[in-house]
């Protein structure tokens, strides 16, 4: 799961499955985009931690996690 593992979560309504019941569930777009951003809002309250950002940045920023070095030492019964 990215979104625990990395913080990333990622989705977007493609404007074609307007046009395909099965993807748009026989919705129309302003239902489904209604469903989109309720969705949105769910995951901005249940993980506030996640920063809006575009497809691009996101690439970005998983490369500076992908750098990332963890150090830690540990004294008597705590890890610093």
């Amino acid at each position: 799961n990215a979104l625990g593992l990395h913080g990333v979560f990622s989705h977007f309504i493609h404007p074609d499955d307007l046009f395909d019941p099965e993807r748009s569930g026989g919705e129309n777009w302003e239902t489904m985009y209604e469903r989109y951003c309720e969705m949105m809002n769910e995951v901005d309250l249940h993980f506030p931690g996640i920063r809006s950002l575009k497809a691009s940045e996101a690439a970005e920023a998983l490369k500076v996690e992908e750098e990332l070095s963890v150090a830690y030492r540990n004294e008597g019964d705590q890890l610093i």
